[in-house]
């Protein structure tokens, strides 16, 4: 007995399913990109200028490998991150590009320093023979931060993705979260300015000198000065009048800095010999007089309270004064003496001072 045939409906509906079952919708996948992480960086508002390249460094609280990126815009960048705690460190340049300073323990946060750097060029006479002289500074500028990634953020960096062969996930997509974090560069190194008051100064020439006991370094992550000393040049020097008829006036020089070492603001830490100035004068008839002075308790950050130890980064960087003078110093006396044939020295070239200028003092 036959069987009865297929109602020519059912045959349709097994047909269209027979078709629908060859139809391939295109696959997806759940690409798991980094966190898309952009850092924002402002170099005017404390620095005072915008760097030709910065250097970015991510280090990782786990203890694993920094990651870091170098980069020519300025402004800021844009990073992947996985889910984590990372120890921010931002400063213009590369380490290779500083010719007054050198980089320490870069591979560990907590570690990452600054050093002043010999300098190379800087030769000694008789009168500093053996002084090993450094480098001032270059201006450098560094932001810090803590940036922590949650699990949360990196599901919101989740998206689903036509595949593509060859496909990788070491891109970004339109769309996905963006985390911003706005750091704020501060600079690091500050300057020293240093006045002595001189008598006799229309027989001055020329003058040279150098003080000791400047920090020579700092560490990045926290700003705080190394607790070892260097000794900085002071080669370049103006000089005017205070009183021409008693032959009185001021010497000035300023020198870039990293400030005082660790923990040195505070006078009550300062040994007297921790800082001295050495002053080497040439007359105008060819000889010479050499003054020196302990000076650590007379060097002083401008708006800083000197009871207390200095931990704020940006107050690290405030300009320092040395001002040199009676009752605190016996002020150098330069004695009167026959110009020799190169001139009167200071009291010829110095007629304008008569006005109330100032000149720059040869070495």
């Amino acid at each position: 007995m036959k069987s009865p045939p297929f109602p020519f409906c059912t045959c349709v509906f097994l047909a269209l399913l027979v078709l629908t079952g060859c139809c391939r919708r295109p696959l997806e996948v759940i690409v798991e990109k980094d966190t898309h992480v952009r850092i924002n960086v402002d170099w005017t508002s404390h620095f005072g200028e915008r760097p030709s390249g910065m250097t970015v460094r991510l280090y990782p609280a786990d203890g694993s490998a920094p990651i870091s990126n170098v980069t020519n815009d300025v402004d800021g960048i844009d990073v992947g991150l996985t889910a984590g705690t990372y120890y921010l460190l931002v400063f213009n340049q590369t380490e290779d590009e500083f010719g007054s300073m050198t980089f320490s323990g870069m591979q560990q946060y907590t570690e990452a320093a600054a050093l002043a750097a010999r300098a190379t060029l800087h030769g000694n006479s008789t009168w500093d023979k053996g002084v090993d002289y450094y480098a001032d500074p270059e201006p450098i500028g560094v932001a810090v931060d803590t940036i922590t990634i949650t699990d949360d953020m990196v599901e919101e960096g989740i998206s689903f993705e036509r595949y593509k062969k060859g496909m990788t996930t070491n891109h970004y997509y339109e769309g996905t979260t963006t985390y911003t974090f706005d750091e704020v560069a501060l600079p690091m190194t500050s300057k020293l300015n240093v006045t002595v008051h001189v008598k006799g100064i229309g027989n001055m020439r020329s003058v040279a000198g150098y003080i000791t006991g400047m920090a020579d370094g700092f560490t990045l992550y926290s700003g705080l000065r190394l607790n070892t000393a260097c000794v900085l040049p002071l080669d370049t020097w103006k000089g005017a009048y205070e009183d021409k008829a008693a032959n009185t006036g001021v010497i000035t020089t300023s020198t870039a800095t990293f400030g005082l070492p660790y923990d040195k603001e505070v006078l009550d830490y300062r040994d007297p010999k921790d800082n001295r100035i050495v002053l080497y004068f040439t007359l105008v008839d060819g000889s010479t007089r050499t003054y020196s002075y302990d000076v650590a308790r007379y060097i002083h950050y401008r708006n800083v309270d000197e009871t207390l130890p200095l931990r704020d980064r940006y107050a690290m960087s405030l300009e320092l004064d040395l001002v040199l003078r009676a009752p605190l110093i016996d002020e150098p006396d330069l004695p009167d003496v026959t110009p020799d044939k190169q001139g009167d020295g200071f009291d010829a070239e110095v007629h304008p001072w008569e006005d109330g200028g100032t000149i720059d003092v040869g070495v």
